[in-house]
């Protein structure tokens, strides 16, 4: 099984004037880490991993420090394995570095991560690029599965990129022009009561910002939105917790929502504290895409190989004819033509059918009969009004004694 790429932008913005830099791509490559930057964003891919551990924009750390699966990305994982969760890059990744100029003469760099599930053969790549002169990383995701003994795996329940840090500079969460809140704060997040699945009720500090604009409680679940209505969402810092007082955005850009599983139509997480980029999942009741290899594919689907047959006279017999060789289809369509046709007499023109002089259901009689009562004086239906009879004399609203 293979997807195709599917790609986004992910864009970090420091709020201010734009600067004029001279320009200084780099691609290198250490014992421990592989590195792409410019004179701007410097982002680094720890080989023990395989997640961004070091992201800056102009110096100022966008991630914090790594500490487990936070401070860390964007990555790749997913709950794809027989096992569930799986984070590519924790097996034994291979990498790949790229360095070359696009189709308009700008520099770029990339590197490739590619792992390895052992146990079933499942293949997870990430991708990140860089161009010279822009803030933002272009992300690329692909699967890839071949196992014969095993062609029938599992659904791909999630697919998808975080971008996890571990400080504190980011201040509010966007998912589109109309939703978006600040953070809760220090005391909201100590008296918060768990209630279920990612989800606290945060009514225990009233004048909290978050509680007093958005609602008293928090879960990722609110800040979802529909592919189609989206054109950027991502976390915002306002500037009061950062480092030199500069306001900065890490925005997720959709290259295109064609080639996300479920097409425009789909809706699904965006923000919660993490921005996320879902690929593929289940929520909202969603179907999700099988992980089976390509043989057990095609005895599901198989497309037709010759799209020009439509146009070809013959193509339809051709295709009858190897459909009757199959026992499953031979007997019932009688190789060809129906049982019994064969002694059914020639006929010319359209088919004829005879019309009944008789009166089966009576309904000439019926309708003679309503045609004689119409005229009795008994007729009921719509009648004139100066020709029906009352069963009672009307009484004159003006006859009435006081």
């Amino acid at each position: 099984m293979k997807f195709r790429k599917l790609s986004a932008a992910f864009l970090v913005s420091l709020l201010q004037a734009p600067q004029l830099v001279a320009a200084a791509l780099n691609a290198t490559e250490t014992d421990t880490q592989l590195v792409i930057s410019n004179d701007r964003l410097y982002a680094a891919v720890q080989k023990k991993g395989g997640a961004i551990v070091k992201l800056t924009l102009d110096g100022t750390n966008l991630l914090g420090s790594p500490s487990g699966s936070t401070g860390i990305g964007p990555y790749l994982d997913c709950y794809c394995t027989p096992k569930g969760f799986w984070t590519p890059g924790s097996v034994a990744p291979e990498y790949k570095l790229f360095k070359g100029k696009d189709g308009k003469g700008k520099d770029y760099g990339g590197i490739v991560m590619s792992d390895t599930y052992t146990e079933t053969g499942q293949v997870l790549e990430q991708y990140w690029f860089l161009r010279d002169g822009e803030t933002g990383l272009h992300t690329f995701s692909r699967v890839a599965y071949h196992n014969e003994e095993q062609p029938f795996l599992r659904n791909l329940q999630e697919l998808r990129t975080l971008f996890r840090p571990n400080n504190d500079m980011w201040t509010h969460l966007l998912t589109n022009t109309k939703q978006y809140a600040p953070l809760p704060g220090k005391e909201a997040k100590e008296k918060q009561v768990v209630v279920q699945d990612a989800t606290w009720y945060l009514g225990n500090t009233p004048n909290d910002p978050y509680v007093k604009q958005e609602a008293d409680y928090f879960t990722k679940y609110t800040f979802q939105d529909s592919w189609r209505d989206i054109d950027a969402y991502g976390l915002f810092a306002d500037g009061s917790k950062t480092e030199d007082g500069d306001a900065y955005g890490a925005w997720l850009v959709m290259n295109t929502k064609d080639t996300y599983f479920g097409g425009p139509l789909h809706s699904d997480l965006v923000v919660d504290g993490i921005l996320y980029n879902y690929i593929s999942s289940n929520h909202h009741g969603d179907q999700t895409p099988l992980f089976a290899a390509q043989d057990a594919i095609s005895s599901i689907y198989r497309p037709r190989a010759n799209v020009d047959d439509d146009d070809d006279g013959e193509a339809g017999d051709r295709e009858m004819a190897k459909i009757q060789k199959s026992s499953r289809f031979g007997e019932a369509l009688g190789k060809g033509t129906f049982k019994g046709a064969a002694d059914a007499e020639a006929r010319e023109g359209p088919v004829q059918f005879e019309k009944d002089a008789g009166d089966p259901f009576n309904v000439d009689k019926f309708l003679s009969e309503v045609d004689q009562n119409s005229s009795s004086k008994r007729g009921y239906g719509l009648q004139d009004e100066d020709s029906r009879q009352s069963k009672r004399p009307r009484v004159d609203p003006d006859d009435d004694e006081d």
